[in-house]
């Protein structure tokens, strides 16, 4: 069953959701930056000059619809788990700064290891 759709207003394309209620938006930013999804977005570009995906084919795209129950504690999860991974990204900085600092006073003092 199809889940989103394009409209033509006068001046650009704009998708839009069929049915909102069973579509979780932070779900679908997830899915859709997926491999599965990207890999069906790579088989329907075409590229002779500039590649383009043609918003027909964009209705074609298939992606798993769990219950949107399902699909909010999908995104939640994966959105705290990507919360620890920035904080540990942040907290690996902040030791190789540290670490440089110490190697710094080290070999500014004169000492060897």
């Amino acid at each position: 069953k199809k889940i989103w759709t394009y409209c033509q207003p006068l001046f650009n394309s704009e998708f839009r959701l069929l049915d909102p209620l069973r579509l979780d938006k932070h779900f679908l930013s997830i899915v859709g930056n997926g491999m599965a999804v990207q890999e069906q977005v790579k088989n329907f570009t075409h590229a002779v000059g500039v590649p383009k995906l043609a918003l027909r084919r964009i209705e074609l795209i298939r992606i798993p619809l769990p219950p949107l129950n399902v699909q909010k504690e999908i995104a939640a999860e994966i959105r705290a788990e990507q919360a620890l991974v920035h904080a540990n990204s942040q907290l690996i900085e902040s030791f190789e700064k540290k670490i440089q600092d110490t190697i710094g006073r080290v070999w500014k003092d004169g000492k060897t290891v």
